[in-house]
């Protein structure tokens, strides 16, 4: 810690141990898995993308992403997901979440509240999962 809360310098050792306190922020990349306390999940960086249109959904209604799922190769049930939903998909009413459906494999599912009907445009959906 260099006392401004910034992690500086190289690591080129196959094994890393931080200990800090504070706010920090450290950024990985790469496969990253470990254990211990704190905001860290045991893995990060399983991710995957995937282009859908759900269509018109009515009131009250939910309709899953099949036939359209995310790949995202690691992901195993129980996983935390994380949903990047484009803005072409963003419309009133609609309600979107996303689990791990089968191992490596993420489905979203769209509902529609509180509007007569739901169509969200088509796009791009990313899904990031993470141990817990």
């Amino acid at each position: 810690d260099t006392g401004a809360g910034v992690f500086a310098g190289a690591v080129s050792a196959s094994n890393l141990s931080v200990t800090n306190s504070g706010d920090q922020t450290i950024s990985l990349t790469g496969d990253v898995t470990g254990t211990g306390t704190g905001c860290f999940p045991t893995t990060l960086g399983l991710q995957g993308t995937s282009t859908m249109d759900f269509g018109i959904i009515g009131l009250n209604t939910c309709g899953d992403s099949s036939g359209a799922d995310i790949l995202v190769p690691g992901a195993a049930l129980g996983d935390i997901v994380l949903l990047g939903i484009p803005p072409e998909a963003l419309v009133a009413g609609s309600l979107f979440n996303a689990f791990v459906q089968t191992a490596g494999r993420v489905t979203v599912r769209h509902c529609c509240v509180g509007a007569a009907n739901c169509d969200p445009g088509s796009g791009v959906f990313s899904a990031h999962t993470m141990t817990p």
